[in-house]
């Protein structure tokens, strides 16, 4: 960091204590400024997670570049996400520092309102493909995490039981749906907020997995929410939970039905107006990928005449646990 910086650097370190632990630092100058917060890994589980962090944060400010002259800005004219400042190994583990957030960003949707649009879902996790859910390689990979030693000495728990029919239930499912590019994984009141000029900032981005299904973003926002007002019982009200996400789902085409059309990705990727605080209602795939035509297609009504709908069975499946994660803060 001195050598990055050229001037003596100080930190206030603070460590997270859950099972991908590892140390968060603030970065100071010699005068208290905050040059930027790092992430330092020291074990394998932990070192994963920056890894991840570090790809997704490369991958979008390489997408995002609002510019257009490929200089890696991560400066989307929807999402903005921290610029990458510096990155390398100490002792065989990773480390990644980002730029500090901006003055004045105020904390996002905790209440229900100024909650994410669609348009600024769609820039975070865009579709990519239509498939059917077994296909994904989200879901792969879930599958194989489950049959994890660990996971499998849970055999006879509920919990394993339950994994198992989720699991059963989605690899079952027939019907192509909207897979997106990636889904953040811990989209939440706490990972985001919002500048004076209402820009949207995202950041933590650890727990990135790429080629999910569409719309889980916005389930893992809503039953978050939903767990910070009433703890356990918010998370399983699954109803109400895709209820909240209903206008996302179906402008990601999830549970909808005939031909996708593309210009709300092409909005959501292009238009700054696009990507108002407000959420908008109106059906449309966020995406440039099309559903798959059928051939009742024709005789079915169009997304605008019959409104949002609500999700496919494969989305009524239990959503992802909720969880936090926090930056450290100088009282840290």
């Amino acid at each position: 960091m001195r050598a990055a910086f050229g001037a003596e650097t100080d930190v206030l370190v603070h460590v997270r204590r859950t099972a991908n632990r590892k140390a968060l630092l603030q970065v100071l100058d010699a005068s208290g400024r905050t040059l930027g917060f790092a992430k330092a890994a020291r074990d394998p589980a932990s070192s994963a997670g920056i890894r991840t962090e570090l790809a997704a944060l490369t991958e979008l400010a390489a997408l995002n570049d609002s510019d257009g002259d490929g200089n890696g800005d991560s400066r989307s004219p929807c999402v903005r996400t921290p610029r990458v400042l510096l990155q390398g190994s100490s002792a065989g583990l990773p480390f990644v520092m980002t730029e500090p957030l901006p003055r004045g960003i105020r904390a996002v949707g905790r209440a229900g309102s100024d909650a994410p649009s669609i348009a600024e879902f769609a820039a975070l996790a865009p579709v990519a493909r239509w498939a059917r859910p077994a296909e994904s390689g989200h879901l792969a990979r879930l599958r194989s995490r489950s049959e994890d030693p660990g996971i499998a000495r849970l055999e006879q728990s509920e919990l394993r039981q339950r994994l198992d029919e989720l699991l059963r239930c989605v690899e079952a499912e027939p019907d192509p749906a909207p897979i997106a590019r990636r889904w953040h994984g811990d989209f939440a009141f706490w990972n985001v907020g919002r500048t004076r000029d209402g820009r949207l900032w995202c950041w933590d981005f650890e727990n990135v997995d790429r080629d999910a299904l569409a719309g889980l973003d916005a389930i893992h926002w809503h039953a978050s929410r939903r767990r910070h007002a009433r703890g356990a019982a918010g998370v399983a009200e699954r109803a109400g939970i895709l209820a909240d996400a209903a206008a996302v789902l179906s402008a990601f085409g999830a549970g909808g039905r005939g031909r996708a059309s593309s210009s709300t990705a092409s909005t959501s990727r292009r238009s700054p107006r696009a990507c108002s605080r407000r959420p908008r209602t109106t059906a449309g795939p966020a995406s440039g990928a099309r559903r798959p035509s059928s051939r009742a297609s024709s005789t079915r009504r169009s997304p605008t005449e019959r409104g949002p709908r609500p999700p496919r069975p494969v989305l009524r499946s239990r959503g992802p646990a909720a969880g936090s994660s926090s930056r450290p803060t100088p009282a840290t």
